[in-house]
């Protein structure tokens, strides 16, 4: 899903049922040329130290989405309350040239 081409919400509600929400966290971000990610967090890594070592390819990332929680998976997915506010969030940030981490959704 690239956000400077068309991107719609069933295209992040494909990429969201495909996560696992058991095993780990996610980030969801934006690289420099609009496409979205939905990355696991290794149990080992912090927030901070996944966004430092990516630092060259990221725009903008979310806040972490706490795995156990249901931000992510199959039943997220079908909440179309979650996907569109994640979407509209994804959406307006990029149009706003939003860089760094976005505490918000």
């Amino acid at each position: 899903m690239n956000l400077s081409q068309h991107a719609t919400v069933d295209q992040l509600k494909e990429m969201i049922a495909g996560c696992n929400d058991d095993d780990f966290s996610h980030i969801v971000w934006v690289d420099t040329k609009g496409e979205v990610h939905v990355t696991p967090l290794s149990i080992d890594t912090t927030p901070a130290e996944w966004t430092e070592v990516h630092k060259e390819q990221l725009r903008f990332r979310m806040q972490t989405l706490q795995h156990g929680c249901g931000f992510v998976g199959p039943d997220a997915a079908n909440d179309d309350r979650w996907m569109t506010r994640l979407f509209n969030s994804l959406t307006g940030l990029w149009e706003k040239g939003a860089e760094g981490y976005r505490d918000y959704l």
